[in-house]
């Protein structure tokens, strides 16, 4: 039909396969309540896990649809940083916090 899509994977929004079976991905509020599926960006950026499967999925949808001539462009995310979406309280981003602090200010 001669359509061009701007193909976008799921990594905005993990596909709710992924947080059932691993709810510990989406990230924690300040006042300790974990995010819920549903909304955009849940998941932890800093999540081993969800970065993991972010790159198998990705990886997935590009050896699949990669070369079909109707794919002119992909969407690896989707306003990163909106609704607070950045401000995650989980162990990991407080590691990466705690590094970041390292590098900066040293020990």
């Amino acid at each position: 039909h001669g359509i061009s899509v701007i193909l976008c994977t799921p990594t905005p929004t993990p596909p709710p396969w992924l947080l059932a079976a691993h709810p510990d991905i989406t990230q924690i509020r300040a006042d300790g309540r974990r995010e819920g599926p549903g909304t955009r960006r849940e998941a932890c950026a800093n999540h081993p896990l969800y970065q993991e499967r972010s790159r198998i999925i990705c990886e997935a949808m590009a050896k699949h649809f990669g070369e079909n001539p109707n794919v002119i462009g992909w969407q690896t995310d989707n306003e990163f940083g909106c609704h607070d979406s950045t401000q995650c309280y989980c162990d990991h981003c407080e590691a990466a916090f705690r590094q970041w602090l390292r590098d900066r200010y040293g020990d």
